[in-house]
């Protein structure tokens, strides 16, 4: 498996050393609003173009929501939205498949009740426990689905350090948990410019 697929060639020119970071959803919308963390998050794109680190994108990002709350319609949307942020050199991790939530043509179409699945159900129940999991996205917690793609792409893909400002990332019962099936580390922006900073 590659370290990570994308739907078209958007590669920065990385070190090997270079560790993965991928960016969630709040982190683009924090950019786009010019909101507190887009200081951090530009300075994590700055150390990605000096190849001090590897950030990557996922589709399912403007599935979720857009600038304006509303989820983008296309890919083609969600990749224009990208590249208004100044991201076009950023790599675009796929998603697992599901319908009316992963863009067509544009998400791992996997194996169902294997491992891809299983992947993703541990991710739902650390994050929302008993909950039942969605199948598709006409459902009023269609962020929560998304949420949890976020992380199933970033642990499927080999990420590093998923950054987030999202509080059910950081739970207490949800954070140690992620970090046992692979999440690597998981950190705000501001701490992930801290960290790299160090």
């Amino acid at each position: 498996m590659p370290p990570y697929e994308i739907s078209k060639p958007r590669r920065a020119i990385q070190s090997a050393q270079a560790p993965l970071l991928t960016l969630d959803t709040n982190c683009l919308i924090s950019l786009a609003k010019n909101q507190p963390d887009a200081v951090h998050v530009k300075r994590l794109v700055l150390r990605h173009r000096a190849n001090e680190v590897a950030l990557r994108l996922v589709a399912v990002s403007g599935s979720e929501r857009g600038p304006y709350g509303e989820p983008l319609a296309s890919y083609d949307h969600f990749q224009r939205f990208v590249d208004s942020l100044g991201m076009s050199d950023v790599p675009i991790l796929l998603p697992l498949a599901i319908y009316g939530v992963a863009y067509w043509g544009h998400a791992i179409y996997g194996d169902n009740e294997g491992t891809m699945a299983a992947l993703l159900d541990s991710i739902w129940t650390i994050l929302f426990g008993s909950t039942p999991r969605m199948l598709a996205a006409d459902t009023p917690d269609r962020n929560k689905l998304c949420d949890a793609l976020m992380m199933w792409a970033h642990i499927y893909h080999g990420g590093q350090v998923f950054i987030t400002s999202d509080h059910h990332f950081h739970a207490a019962k949800s954070k140690p948990p992620l970090l046992r099936i692979g999440a690597g580390q998981i950190l705000t922006p501001g701490a992930a410019v801290s960290a790299f900073d160090a």
